[in-house]
């Protein structure tokens, strides 16, 4: 079989960008054992010629796309010759794998081939087009918060998505993220006296919590006096092309970040290097005592890079956000609410000097995301997966008589009220209406009469987002 896979982010033969490009990676690496691989995608100038992945595996930097955040931000004729590009590669392969639905060009709808898309985050602006203009045969997502948040936005006025989703967990090789003595990753990074080396292992995103990290960096310095405090950050690859350069997650993101340092008086704590290759990165995470992933930014499955750390045996704070509230159960990790500095701090201290027992978390790692599991899934959703029926939007009132009214997968409840994900803040919400969902964790019509409340308070806590439903 001849597979074409369409990626946004470029694919590169010895770096990835990020943990979405990696699982690509893998995914194209297992379908090239018995099929023919085509992987499309931009172009740029550190990535400009085709080459072998693996075994099986073309890449074809070709696209005329630019780098994120903005890709679509191209000339007229920039993006016709994307659509020729496409075109011609279609014709050639059997089936198409579009990897995290970016590809938003209509005559897709219209193609007589099997087209199997992924949602690898449901945040970017991008990914939600391509999600809410899905019209296909399958659409894979990697956990059962992106699932959930499809079903109350697409699923409001194409409830048939319900049926054509396919929810396939990331999967994480343990044979490769293990306790690995640190040697090769040494020539990566200045010589490092200190024993309390902490990472951020992430993009230049500030929702990913760089300021929040450098905060508790700042107390773990000057209040708990754990002065020989290190925090490794990596550069990213796309600072290696104007386009990233010049983004806001470029040069000005990284002179941000060394200001804030310098005003907190930790830049001596603040190690920068270069983005690390993914065969280094189990040294990487062995190195350090603790990884940092608290910040705002709605992970669709949870942070690969907390995942691999721990799966290397180096404990993760992770922020209560998104899908990564759900990514471990209780306690395995140790979570935080979103921009609790005094919680963050209060771990890190413990972690540093005692560590955490990852036994638990490395346990349920094996036992529910197993690579071998989402590679085969993968494999057979994209090699059999048949054309199906393009789905049509069907309308629905809603019925207050039938509705039953609940908190949205993109939102919890915790010691401040009510966070919502998408407002990447905690919400000012009908008080009666918190408090059912406190006491009963959904309600009715009736519950919400009896409390005082009408319609109108509940169309608008659903239209800000606080409050779904079923009828």
């Amino acid at each position: 079989m001849k597979i074409l896979i369409f990626s946004m982010g470029p694919i590169f033969k010895e770096v990835v960008q990020g943990g979405s490009q990696k699982i690509l990676g893998q995914v194209a690496t297992r379908l090239g054992l018995n099929n023919a691989v085509t992987v499309i995608c931009p172009k740029r100038e550190d990535n400009k010629y085709e080459f072998k992945l693996s075994k099986g595996v073309t890449v074809k930097p070709i696209l005329e796309f630019k780098s994120y955040p903005e890709p679509y931000y191209i000339a007229p004729f920039e993006l016709a010759n994307n659509v020729d590009y496409i075109h011609r590669e279609i014709e050639k392969h059997d089936v198409i794998y579009i990897h995290d639905s970016e590809m938003n060009f209509f005559f897709l709808h219209e193609v007589k081939k099997p087209i199997v898309c992924s949602l690898r985050d449901y945040v970017y602006p991008d990914t939600l087009v391509g999600a809410f203009n899905f019209r296909r045969d399958r659409i894979i997502v990697n956990s059962q918060f992106t699932k959930d948040s499809s079903r109350y936005t697409i699923g409001r006025y194409m409830p048939e998505i319900n049926n054509r989703i396919i929810l396939i967990p990331n999967g994480f090789d343990l044979g490769f993220f293990k306790k690995t003595k640190p040697n090769k990753i040494l020539n990566f990074l200045p010589k490092i006296t200190s024993k309390n080396i902490t990472i951020y292992p992430n993009r230049p995103d500030e929702r990913k919590g760089i300021f929040i990290v450098l905060d508790a960096i700042s107390k773990l310095k000057h209040t708990h006096k754990i002065t020989d405090i290190v925090l490794l950050i990596p550069e990213h690859v796309d600072m290696n092309v104007e386009d990233g350069k010049k983004s806001r997650y470029g040069a000005e993101y990284y002179r941000k970040v060394k200001e804030v340092a310098k005003e907190l008086d930790i830049e001596d704590n603040i190690i920068f290097h270069k983005w690390i290759p993914l065969e280094l990165m189990p040294e990487y995470y062995s190195l350090a005592k603790l990884t940092f992933s608290v910040g705002s930014f709605i992970e669709a499955f949870g942070s690969n890079s907390s995942v691999e750390s721990v799966c290397c045996g180096t404990p993760a704070i992770v922020s209560k956000v998104g899908a990564q509230r759900y990514t471990f159960p209780k306690n395995l990790v140790p979570k935080v609410d979103y921009n609790d500095i005094e919680q963050i701090v209060t771990l890190a201290v413990k972690i540093l000097s005692f560590g955490y027992d990852l036994t638990p978390a490395q346990q349920y790692i094996k036992q529910h995301y197993g690579y071998n599991d989402m590679l085969e899934g993968y494999e057979e959703i994209i090699t059999t997966t048949k054309i199906s029926k393009k789905i049509k939007p069907s309308f629905t009132d809603l019925d207050f008589q039938k509705a039953v009214f609940k908190l949205p997968p993109w939102c919890s409840i915790g010691a401040k009220g009510l966070y919502n994900d998408y407002k990447y803040d905690y919400q000012n919400i009908e008080p009666n209406i918190l408090k059912l969902l406190k006491q009963k964790g959904e309600f009715s019509i009736l519950d919400a009469e009896n409390v005082g409340l009408d319609k109108s308070d509940i169309v608008l806590e659903i239209r800000k987002g606080n409050l779904v439903y079923d009828q």
